[in-house]
């Protein structure tokens, strides 16, 4: 299955693991300093919440950190959550469980 087909197919509150890869830039903005050091990470998120059409991602999900892991490799990076189109190899914890 496609990463977006999984995107789209996320339910709240669900662990995934997936490897950051973001985007240079997004609806005119550029990366926010300081949180490249994350591309090409594998981490641990939870499925938070779909961003509404008004948002800046919008149909996207807010990924949060699942574990202490990528609490702090995000924590470094000076943010909080990941746009679920910032990920890729998305797959869904087997067990749902860390």
């Amino acid at each position: 299955m496609s990463d977006q087909k999984l995107t789209n197919q996320m339910v709240q509150g669900e662990i995934y693991s997936a490897t950051v890869a973001l985007r240079v830039s997004h609806a005119g903005r550029p990366l926010k300093p300081g949180v490249g050091c994350l591309n090409g990470k594998t981490l641990n998120f939870y499925a938070e919440w779909e961003c509404d059409p008004d948002e800046s991602y919008p149909g996207e999900w807010a990924m949060v950190p699942a574990d202490d892991t990528c609490i702090r490799a995000l924590h470094d990076a000076g943010i909080a959550w990941i746009a679920s189109g910032d990920l890729s190899n998305v797959s869904a914890n087997a067990e749902n469980t860390l």
